[in-house]
């Protein structure tokens, strides 16, 4: 029986050690929502997929659904976030927490290619510009109050709402940030309480 290939870009938000060759992965697809698929002899030296799925990676995947799980078939690597942002602990952390984050909040296989895209232009504006330890801090504020917004997990989203249109990551709205920085962090930590993390 022929089994069929999903194909889709995907952000690989953390792993687990299967046997003695393979990986189980939690990967948040654009296409399939929050997908745990098995990688056979990804601990391998001679595996080709190896480097294409670290944690913190942003790829394209190829996926067959099994009787009881996911498997990777194939990928290919377009970045690894976090070695992109090798040059600044403080945005490698965020990195680490959204992926963290993300895994925690995410309900099975439901796509939201809105809420995928959102995060992978948040991950390219962290890479592509210059920011401070405040800048950093702020940034955090408002790519995660972004996420928890969409996941439906912010209440009053008026205070928030030009944070919150799906405008892209700017200066300009970090600047506006940090006029609300004590709101911001008020917000985050009722929807975490909310959600039960």
């Amino acid at each position: 029986m022929a089994h069929h290939t999903y194909s889709t870009d995907c952000i690989v938000l953390g792993d687990s050690v299967q046997g003695e060759s393979n990986r189980f992965l939690v990967l948040f697809t654009r296409d399939l929502g929050l997908v745990h698929a098995v990688g056979k002899n990804l601990r391998g030296e001679n595996s080709k997929l190896r480097y294409h799925l670290q944690n913190y990676t942003y790829a394209h995947v190829s996926l067959v659904r099994g009787k009881e799980v996911w498997r990777i078939t194939g990928a290919h690597a377009y970045t690894n976030v976090y070695g992109a942002l090798q040059g600044s602990r403080g945005k490698q952390l965020i990195a680490a927490r959204v992926c963290s984050l993300l895994s925690r909040l995410l309900q099975g296989e439901e796509a939201d290619p809105i809420l995928f895209d959102m995060v992978v232009r948040g991950v390219n504006f962290l890479e592509e510009t210059s920011l401070d330890t405040e800048l950093i801090r702020d940034f955090e504020y408002m790519f995660v109050i972004r996420i928890l917004a969409r996941l439906g997990y912010v209440g009053d989203q008026e205070e928030f709402e030009p944070l919150l249109k799906e405008s892209p990551f700017s200066l300009e709205l970090l600047q506006l940030v940090a006029t609300r920085r004590a709101k911001a962090l008020s917000a985050i930590n009722k929807a975490l309480e909310a959600s039960g993390l």
